[in-house]
């Protein structure tokens, strides 16, 4: 399986594959995920699944299958590993701003390399907001 943005899963599929081979290809996205969950998921949810998606070996899908079921476990799974910690809501807004000023550096490089912005950087840039939402609640 792969995973990323159209751009780099399109990079890994030319060097895995010639290009007169033929493919079948079945696509997960954000929203493929939060459609076949029947419970809420936030963004982060859906995108930690479609990591594992991803992180299936590459025949594995085939021996093991992805379902409605397996992505469930996944979920019940993550939102049991999840630990929830109390701190000081100035530093952890401290903390938030210094890592947003990091993101927004690193995608003001990948702009300026004339790359998109990588995944992990977008993916981080929507908890910072997500985080900075919340603290001003």
């Amino acid at each position: 399986m792969m995973y990323g943005t159209r751009k780099e899963i399109n990079e890994k599929l030319k060097r895995a594959f010639t290009n007169s081979e033929p493919l079948a290809v079945l696509v997960w996205s954000r929203e493929t995920v939060t459609d076949i969950i029947d419970e809420e998921l936030t963004d982060a949810e859906a995108d930690r699944l479609l990591c594992r998606i991803g992180g299936v070996a590459f025949y594995g899908h085939a021996a093991e299958g992805i379902s409605r079921h397996t992505l469930s476990e996944w979920l019940r799974s993550d939102r049991k590993t999840i630990q929830t910690v109390t701190v000081d809501a100035a530093l952890l807004k401290k903390i938030t701003e210094r890592a947003q000023r990091a993101l927004l550096s690193e995608e003001g490089s990948a702009w300026d390399a004339g790359n998109d912005c990588p995944p992990g950087v977008r993916e981080g840039l929507d908890d910072v907001a997500r985080m900075l939402t919340l603290l001003a609640a």
